[in-house]
């Protein structure tokens, strides 16, 4: 069943697609950068980032009810 499966090794993960403003505007950021974002989208701008730049590379805190801003940190 499973003989004829083969294991590869050394090819890259390709990158996810980086359609959506919120990636767009992550993969502009440079460390130390930082957006305002509403409520809605301030865990989404921060997956964006750390999905590209990994763990610990996004911190976000709040200004207002409403708006956030969230960095790159690394």
């Amino acid at each position: 069943m499973f003989n004829n499966i083969k294991i590869r090794s050394g090819i890259p993960v390709p990158r996810r697609n980086t359609n959506s403003q919120l990636g767009i505007t992550a993969e502009k950021m440079k460390p130390g950068d930082c957006v305002e974002v509403d409520k809605f989208q301030v865990i989404s701008m921060c997956q964006a980032i750390r999905r590209r730049y990994g763990n610990g590379s996004a911190t976000m805190r709040k200004l207002t009810n409403d708006t956030w801003r969230v960095w790159r940190s690394k």
